[in-house]
């Protein structure tokens, strides 16, 4: 619990270690509103999900960062602001023998902003190339 200077609660956070709960953190204001919580889901062992989720005083989300693992991969990354959401995306990613080949990276619209594709030689990094929304080559790196 944290106090203002005048000794008034100004919101409690709770921590949870259960397992069987998703909701691992969660801080309230006075009145007992969510204001943020974070999740953490986990299915068939490996995949886990984590999301963090920032509400406004009316109980609307104001911020939500989720991520989604397949074992130790990042298959998705989403970020979305309520006051800002030409700011927000999301990032889908492909793997191949536990090497990210491919990256997409999504706008506030969901329509595909660029697309990065890796290639490996000898399992290290060769290029990556750059995709637009027009799946045309905007860049390639060579190493």
């Amino acid at each position: 619990m944290k106090y203002d200077a005048e000794g008034d609660l100004e919101f409690i956070e709770t921590w949870n270690y259960d397992e069987s709960n998703p909701v691992k953190y969660e801080m309230k204001d006075a009145n007992d509103n969510v204001i943020s919580m974070r999740k953490e889901e986990l299915k068939d062992g490996t995949d886990l999900r984590v999301e963090h989720l920032v509400y406004d005083k009316n109980g609307n989300t104001k911020v939500n960062l989720t991520t989604s693992y397949e074992g130790a991969d990042i298959k998705r990354f989403t970020y979305y602001n309520a006051d800002k959401p030409q700011e927000s995306g999301s990032l889908f990613c492909e793997y191949e023998n536990g090497q990210r080949i491919k990256e997409t990276v999504l706008n506030s619209e969901l329509k595909v902003k660029n697309v990065y594709n890796v290639k490996y030689k000898d399992d290290i990094k060769e290029s990556i190339t750059v995709l637009d929304s027009d799946n045309k080559e905007v860049l390639k790196y060579i190493q």
